[in-house]
């Protein structure tokens, strides 16, 4: 059966000497029990200190014990309350910096905070889906995506009730037959378009493009708000001028312009 024995630092410690081995002499059944002598030794030798110096050197002679004094409890509590306190206080601090900055609470700064973030995220998806149109393998003519210099979503357009000789004389079969095939369709939006209308253009020209959802746009010139001409365009035309206007179109809507544009091409409505 184990025994205790108090060692030379006056603990009570668990003795692991052989039977007769032991130097330290008198061994007892419980740790308990040694205890009790241990205390009553050091009150003899020390006074009132002897309980708590008796303490200090059990803790330094088993560092391998997990058991913390009450002392070390509330130390640790403090410390834990003292960085919580910090930490509301720091977060009052910056409500309070927010609130003004934003001249509203903390919903405002964080709202705030969102948009700022979408808006970066928006525009870095916007320049690689620029890019990858760029890297397009080249064709014939020069791409859209390059010809294109700006483009600007407005609100609304008043548009003019004449349309222009081309339309009249030239596109009107071919707007009469879009309509047929795919319908009027809805619109997406009007654009203030910045472009090279052909590919050997040397100068660009600012005009004013309605955008439907069935890929068809009708071009408007830009200071009279004449109809000039319109056409089912193809899927990167279309991607291109809501790209540089900030926006980034669904690629089902994408897909279907391409359906419609291959369509149109099949009914030389391009």
């Amino acid at each position: 059966m184990s025994k205790f024995h108090i060692n030379k630092n006056g603990v009570p410690a668990l003795c692991r000497a052989k039977n007769g081995n032991c130097p330290l002499g008198k061994h007892y059944e419980t740790e308990k029990e040694a205890q009790k002598i241990a205390d009553k030794m050091h009150q003899e030798r020390f006074g009132i200190l002897g309980s708590n110096l008796e303490e200090e050197k059990k803790n330094e002679d088993s560092p391998r014990q997990t058991k913390v004094s009450s002392n070390q409890d509330g130390d640790k509590s403090k410390k834990v309350r003292e960085t919580k306190e910090k930490r509301n206080r720091d977060n009052s601090r910056k409500a309070e910096e927010n609130f003004k900055k934003t001249k509203g609470g903390p919903k405002q700064a964080r709202e705030k905070t969102h948009k700022k973030a979408r808006t970066i995220a928006q525009y870095k998806s916007i320049e690689r889906r620029k890019t990858s149109l760029k890297n397009k393998p080249p064709k014939k003519i020069k791409k859209y995506i390059d010809r294109c210099i700006s483009s600007e979503r407005i609100r609304s357009y008043k548009k003019s009730n004449r349309k222009s000789g081309h339309l009249v004389e030239d596109r009107s079969y071919r707007a009469k037959k879009i309509k047929e095939i795919f319908g009027i369709g809805n619109l997406v939006g009007y654009y203030n378009v910045n472009h090279y209308v052909k590919s050997k253009d040397k100068n660009p020209t600012e005009q004013t493009i309605e955008l439907r959802d069935t890929g068809q746009i009708i071009i408007y010139d830009k200071t009279t708000k004449v109809a000039i001409t319109t056409f089912v365009i193809n899927r990167d035309r279309a991607e291109s001028m809501m790209l540089y206007a900030g926006e980034i179109p669904e690629e089902n809507w994408l897909k279907k312009v391409k359906e419609n544009h291959l369509i149109a091409k099949e009914n030389k409505l391009d």
